[in-house]
């Protein structure tokens, strides 16, 4: 089983036990399963797709971010979808 903590600027998620993930990556659609090997995944927009035991599906729709999975565990920092980040800088 995984655990998938989403977190945003407007909130953080953690859902466990869950069986598969899809995740809208730059390269294509990723799906994430237990003992899913230790990867750094690019996220585009598009949606966040949780799936249990019961194949019930959650979704979260994103405007873009990046998720990293190590031991079952999937951290995604999501902007989320309609939310622009802006960065300032000091002069």
């Amino acid at each position: 089983m995984l655990i998938c903590k989403i977190l945003s600027l407007e909130k953080n998620n953690e859902y466990s036990n869950i069986k598969r993930i899809t995740l809208p990556s730059v390269k294509g659609f990723v799906e994430i399963l237990s003992g899913y090997a230790e990867s750094f995944i690019i996220l585009k927009e598009g949606t966040i797709e949780l799936y249990d035991n019961s194949n019930s599906k959650k979704e979260y729709p994103i405007k873009n971010g990046a998720g990293y999975i190590k031991d079952n565990v999937l951290t995604i920092l999501v902007n989320s979808k309609g939310k622009d980040v802006e960065f300032y800088t000091k002069k």
